[in-house]
């Protein structure tokens, strides 16, 4: 299933965790259990590691919806494997996102140009 997809087989090794994992599984099968927790104990806590940039707030809700929903529908919690924990990976991404350099939109001059 949802672990041996992730390349884990029994027996499990020591320090895998097994309990980001299966949070990670209930989030992308949209339990609202799971949600809560994700929220509680890895979206929360990212407003610590993003204080230095002012968009923080911002920044966690990109986060969210890049782990929830993702580019194109592809959540970005499928692709979390269980190497370390998720709030680590999840930092991670929110680091990314904070620095990454912001998307520019050009528009053709026909839209842009004002009557």
């Amino acid at each position: 299933g949802y672990l041996a997809a992730r390349g884990h087989h029994p027996p499990f090794d020591e320090g895998l965790p097994l309990e980001d994992l299966f949070l990670a599984c209930g989030c992308l099968g949209g339990h609202a259990a799971a949600l809560r927790h994700l929220e509680r104990a890895v979206l929360s806590p990212l407003g610590d590691t993003l204080r230095s940039f002012h968009d923080a707030d911002e920044v966690v809700q990109r986060v969210r919806e890049r782990l929830l929903i993702g580019p194109g529908g592809q959540p970005k919690l499928l692709e979390y494997k269980g190497h370390g924990g998720l709030l680590k990976w999840a930092r991670v991404v929110a680091v990314r996102i904070a620095t990454a350099p912001p998307i520019r939109i050009a528009f053709p001059r026909r839209l842009m140009a004002c009557p």
